[in-house]
């Protein structure tokens, strides 16, 4: 909205956004104003300047002689105290596994004998299969 230079006239309403285009219009004819001034010639050169700042500084040079031995410094600060010798520390890792021993003294004989055993199932399986054969017959007859 361009600058009405006419508005606000007594007893007109005032609002924001007819504020706000003045305003903005007011500010766009300035900006043109301020580009149609053309630029002068140049001026003279100034004064020179007090001296600048250092400048960058240069490559490290050769290393020098070794200085004297400087006199000794104060005893610093003392450690924290060392670990109670009254607590074991831990376990170290398990060793690796020995020989085998000797073999033991043979056990005592047990309740029943190997030729014991073997009699009682062979003996079982007859006795057993007879017994069956009886259940089956009785069961049957039922």
């Amino acid at each position: 909205m361009p600058y009405d230079p006419n508005w606000p006239q007594s007893g007109d309403e005032l609002t924001g956004i007819r504020l706000r285009g003045q305003w903005n219009g007011l500010h766009d004819e300035l900006e043109q104003q301020i580009a149609a001034i053309p630029a002068g010639p140049a001026g003279k050169d100034g004064k020179d300047g007090i001296d600048g700042r250092d400048g960058v500084d240069g490559a490290p040079g050769e290393k020098g002689e070794k200085g004297d031995q400087g006199i000794p410094g104060e005893p610093g600060p003392a450690g924290p105290p060392g670990a109670d010798s009254t607590v074991p520390g831990p376990a170290g890792a398990n060793g690796a596994d020995g020989q085998p021993g000797p073999e033991g003294p043979q056990g005592p004989a047990g309740e029943v004998s190997l030729t014991q055993l073997s009699d009682a199932i062979n003996g079982t399986t007859t006795i057993s299969s007879a017994r069956c054969a009886g259940i089956y017959e009785t069961a049957n007859a039922l």
